[in-house]
């Protein structure tokens, strides 16, 4: 069965448009990875600065236990 110009005409914009709407949710899902990565590194750089500031206490603790002075 032939389809009429009209009919081909709206078949392709509607196949432009669930392309459009593809590329926009791998945008969408890349930039949510992309997001997720960030958010890992500030986690793993704050846990970092935790321990770091857990050990700096410690010293401190141990230097006033024997009775020197701070580092």
């Amino acid at each position: 069965m032939l389809k009429s110009k009209f009919s081909l005409g709206a078949e392709k914009a509607a196949f432009q448009a669930a392309g459009k709407r593809i590329e926009a949710a791998a945008k969408l899902d890349a930039a949510k990875r992309r997001f997720g990565a960030a958010v890992a590194r500030l986690k793993e750089a704050e846990t970092a600065r935790i321990a770091e500031l857990k050990a700096k206490a410690a010293a401190i603790a141990a230097a006033k236990a024997t009775g020197a002075t701070s580092p």
